[in-house]
């Protein structure tokens, strides 16, 4: 069986050979099957997600969502799989990353924590049976949305450790920053969504 698939949503003007790039030198390349970049031509990632998910067709271990300007770690993927194979409990696999010169998500998972901040970044490799779909209606803080939704069904995430599994550019509407409503709108959402 495929071990690994990728979406990858495509903002308008956007270009994901960065992404596509980082992928053909990944150490993981033999575990590939298949690379689906998607226009997001509803200006709603969640949306375009879960479209690519349905429309990837064939079953794989695993899926992973990335965005379009990420730029792979040589052996990121690679170690995000090795961490669902030693854990096999673990629902999703995530990984520290490198943005603006500062390192995120470098922490364990604990499902307490989660309930306070999120601990993972949407690029985080997935277990494609137990994946409950994007909330189309999150218009920020979609990741979190996804991590709080799979505890609330006893799914929980393993760190895969080590040096970051991937690196971004600070962007406005991008990854942890920008977007369309404000960090505080978007919290009150998930707080009563997640009666958090």
């Amino acid at each position: 069986m495929t071990r690994v698939q990728i979406v990858i949503p495509v903002r308008e003007g956007g270009d994901p050979s960065i992404t596509v790039a980082s992928l053909a030198r990944s150490t993981f390349s033999q575990h590939m099957n298949q690379v689906l970049a998607i226009p997001d031509q509803w200006a709603n990632a969640n949306r375009c997600r879960n479209e690519g998910f349905a429309a990837l067709g064939v079953q794989s271990d695993f899926v992973l969502f990335s965005d379009d300007d990420i730029n792979w770690s040589k052996t990121g993927i690679q170690r995000l799989i090795a961490a669902l194979d030693a854990h096999p409990e673990a629902a999703y696999a995530f990984g520290a990353y490198e943005m603006g010169g500062r390192i995120y998500c470098d922490h364990q998972f604990d499902p307490q924590a989660l309930r306070k901040r999120n601990l993972a970044s949407t690029m985080s490799l997935i277990r494609r049976p137990l994946f409950p779909g994007f909330d189309p209606e999150i218009k920020r803080l979609q990741d979190w949305s996804l991590w709080l939704t799979m505890a609330e069904r006893g799914h929980y995430g393993v760190h895969c450790g080590g040096a970051p599994i991937f690196s971004t550019e600070v962007r406005a509407g991008g990854i942890t920053y920008g977007g369309s409503i404000s960090y505080e709108e978007a919290f009150e959402v998930l707080r009563k969504k997640h009666n958090l």
